[in-house]
């Protein structure tokens, strides 16, 4: 998880996309790991943040690559792994 700060030097090379798509993602684990008792479909878990139905469904995907999520019968649930 994030501590809230990023180094300066990407700050200050980063676009606004890149940081919207950062705070998408914060929120997605955040959501999922509050909801660990429950696996989730993309487009629910989209709808329960206000994000695009695709865009949470490419977010999740990269968060699976990384092991942070897990993926089953078209539903997604956060990783035991801390």
């Amino acid at each position: 998880m994030s501590s809230g700060t990023i180094d300066i030097d990407e700050f200050e090379n980063a676009d606004a996309d890149e940081f919207e798509e950062r705070n998408d993602t914060e929120r997605i684990v955040l959501f999922l790991d509050k909801n660990d008792d429950r696996a989730w479909k993309a487009a629910t878990i989209a709808e329960q943040l206000g994000l695009d139905t695709d865009a949470v469904s490419a977010i999740l995907s990269r968060l699976k690559e990384r092991g942070l999520v897990g993926h089953e019968r078209q539903c997604w649930s956060i990783t035991d792994d801390k």
